[in-house]
Order: C-alpha cells, then sequence, then structure tokens
C-alpha cells in the first residue's frame, strides 16, 4: 500500500496537469453513493441504474451491520506499530493534510 501511495504522489509530481480523482475516505463512509456518482461524473460517465441499484443494497446491508454492532480494528490487530504506520504515510498524509 505504502509503494502505491507512493507511486502516485510521485506521478503527481511528474505530471502536474493530470486528472486525478482524490476520494476522502470520509467522504465514502459518510455518503458512498454520492462518492461513486462523483467518481463517475468525473469519469463523464453515468452510473448504470442496474449498478446503482446494486450499489444501494449494498450500502444498506452494511448499514444495518455496522447498526448492530459493526467492528472496530486497530493497527495492533493486525501486528503493526501505529506510529511506524504513521512514520511510513507521513508524506501521503502531508500531501493530502489527513
Amino acid at each position: 500500500l505504502g509503494k502505491m501511495l507512493d507511486g502516485g504522489l510521485d506521478f503527481r509530481r511528474r505530471n502536474p496537469g493530470a486528472k486525478v480523482h482524490d476520494l476522502r475516505m470520509g467522504d465514502l463512509v459518510k455518503d458512498p453513493m454520492r462518492a461513486v456518482e462523483a467518481i463517475y461524473a468525473f469519469a463523464g460517465e453515468e452510473l448504470p441504474l442496474a449498478a446503482g441499484l446494486a450499489m444501494r443494497e449494498h450500502v444498506a446491508k452494511a448499514n444495518r451491520e455496522r447498526k448492530a454492532g459493526g467492528h472496530k480494528y486497530g493497527c495492533e490487530d493486525f501486528g503493526l506499530d501505529a506510529a511506524e504506520v504513521d512514520a511510513r504515510f507521513s508524506g501521503y498524509k502531508a500531501a493530502f493534510g489527513v
């Protein structure tokens, strides 16, 4: 994941005029359908009706599961050190203010 994000930052540095759609995780969690529709709009496409319906069903199911207890996790749950993860992604976080 770190290499992928570093590659994305490097691509932006090398191609300052490139069209890139940024999607913040918080926006995706807050309103997934709006986020998906924004991606399609950025690409100049319309979200197909069947795909939109399937996505809405998935979001509704996920919301029900979250309300029933959901899940929470941290770096430690995966054997990672939070400080090391934070340091590894510091460039990305600085670039996007996250």
